[in-house]
């Protein structure tokens, strides 16, 4: 079954592609997503500004290097599937890549943002970025993401807009922790919908202490995720 996301018209469409810091690519249509939780730093008219003048490909050194960006992509360097840096060098896989925040707006404190409550109060502004370029793999970064939308699943109206969009829930959530002993907790949560694949991991700067071996570990279930691409 292909997808079900709604068309939706050119001015929608022009806001909703504010809300991405990548280019659009014909690789990104049913790509892969990195998604946070919410633009930090400048207030919105400075940050629309900024993702307007150095959108590009997420890998790109060109575009801006940043401590959320830089940890991601050693993280992909991890799993093995490494990012060019380059114009010259990327490919396909670099140009399917979109960055991107479930919540729209914009702030330097994350307070209440980072309650699964909060979160599910404003899914649609998630089910509305993921509309738009309607990616087969979503990896959020924030383990508050992955509570809400496992919450989510369990409430029978959010569980419905969300098979509308990603299309209907494949098997219960996945959620693996693989620490050693003396290493920081972490908990992995993997989605499966009929047209996408969802892996959420902690924050890459707001969690503390993760090593790269614990990284590492999770690196057969990333392929799992990638392989669905």
């Amino acid at each position: 079954m292909g997808s079900t996301v709604a068309k939706v018209d050119g001015k929608t469409k022009r806001a909703t592609e504010d809300r991405f810091a990548t280019a659009e690519f014909p690789q990104t249509r049913r790509g892969l997503y990195v998604c946070g939780i919410n633009w930090g730093g400048a207030d919105d008219d400075e940050m629309a500004e900024i993702v307007r003048r150095r959108r590009s490909f997420f890998s790109d050194d060109a575009s801006g290097r940043y401590p959320y960006r830089d940890r991601i992509l050693k993280w992909f360097e991890l799993w093995d599937h490494p990012m060019a840096r380059t114009a010259e060098e990327a490919g396909d896989f670099e140009k399917s890549v979109s960055q991107t925040n479930w919540l729209r707006d914009r702030s330097r404190r994350s307070e209440h943002r980072t309650e699964p409550k909060y979160l599910l109060e404003h899914v649609e502004e998630f089910l509305e970025v993921v509309s738009a370029r309607d990616p087969k793999v979503i990896f959020l970064f924030g383990s508050c993401l992955g509570s809400a939308l496992e919450r989510g699943l369990r409430q029978p109206l959010t569980r419905t807009r969300l098979a509308e969009v990603l299309g209907q829930p494949q098997g219960p959530v996945r959620s693996l922790t693989r620490d050693q002993r003396d290493e920081p907790k972490m908990k992995v949560r993997i989605f499966a919908f009929e047209n996408c694949r969802i892996i959420c991991f902690p924050h890459p700067t707001g969690a503390k202490g993760l090593t790269n071996a614990q990284i590492a570990r999770y690196k057969p279930d990333v392929q799992e995720a990638l392989d669905f691409l």
